[in-house]
């Protein structure tokens, strides 16, 4: 038993519906999820851009701020449940804005309207406001005007902003926020049982069987992590897919001589035979006798 005494959801927007979120509470849980910052009341958008409050990180060049955050508490919110009940939910709402994720959003924001200005260009009507579509102007029957000047400046104001919403009020600030970065271990994590962990399709129909396909993938998998790290500690970082890669050209051909079994090796991957190294493996000579392979390999 692990005696977990205390459970904290965090996840990304995907999770942060009223329903969800009261659900976490209700079952005795917090949560800390990515809020939708772009959705919030216009009160609430005057306090995040409102310069009073927000703390200095770290300082970059000319005295700026590469990194900045403003807690606010006491964020309410209500849902009703299928019952009609009212029940009311309070938060604490994390704002941050980083440097870093200004530039990455600024960078988005010139490749959407580069693509709005060569549809644009091109007289074509947009089917839709979805994506580079919505920096795009129109009028009656789709005619299209021409840059959405106001919806351009308005998504511009936010690069570099996100915000995190949290049941957790026991929590400083950047404890929230360093949990909720930590969401790209588990994105990673899921990337690599899904390709080179092959968790799906599962090719299985009963339960038992279903399960112990994922049993053994997630097995699989904590090996693969551990392998990793301990290849990070000696200076070999390399991805899941190439360690993989490495370990599947330690192969062997057998062949017979008479009455005699040989195992021939084949040339394998440089990383294999790094991978052997760090893990004080000892390598197959390039001809065994099947009684030394086997006592090798049991």
């Amino acid at each position: 038993m692990f005696f977990i005494r205390r459970l904290i959801f965090v996840a990304d927007q995907g999770i942060n519906s009223k329903d969800n979120l009261y659900r976490i509470k209700a079952a005795g849980y917090e949560y800390i999820v990515s809020a939708r910052i772009k959705s919030f009341s216009q009160v609430l958008k005057q306090q995040i851009f409102d310069p009073v409050g927000h703390e200095m990180v770290e300082e970059a060049s000319e005295g700026k701020a590469s990194f900045r955050y403003k807690v606010i508490t006491d964020y309410r919110f209500t849902y009703q449940d299928a019952g009609g009940k009212a029940h009311e939910l309070r938060d604490n709402l994390i704002i941050y804005w980083s440097a870093d994720r200004a530039q990455r959003d600024q960078a988005e924001d010139e490749r959407q309207i580069a693509k709005a200005q060569r549809m644009i260009a091109s007289h074509k009507k947009p089917s839709n406001k979805k994506g580079y579509r919505r920096y795009i102007a129109t009028r009656g029957d789709q005619e299209v005007v021409g840059l959405d000047e106001g919806r351009i400046s308005e998504d511009i104001q936010w690069d570099g902003y996100a915000g995190i919403q949290s049941s957790e009020t026991g929590l400083d600030a950047k404890s929230v926020i360093d949990a909720c970065h930590q969401l790209w271990k588990i994105e990673r994590a899921f990337r690599v049982l899904k390709s080179t962990m092959r968790t799906r399709p599962v090719f299985h129909r009963t339960p038992r069987r279903i399960k112990g396909h994922f049993v053994v993938c997630f097995i699989a998998f904590v090996l693969e992590r551990a392998l990793e790290k301990r290849l990070t500690s000696n200076k070999q970082a390399v991805s899941a897919e190439r360690i993989k890669e490495a370990l599947n050209s330690l192969e062997v051909s057998r062949i017979k001589l008479g009455e005699q079994v040989y195992y021939l090796k084949s040339g394998n991957h440089p990383l294999a035979s790094n991978i052997l190294n760090i893990l004080h493996i000892k390598h197959l000579k390039n001809v065994t006798a099947q009684e030394e392979f086997v006592a090798r390999t049991g």
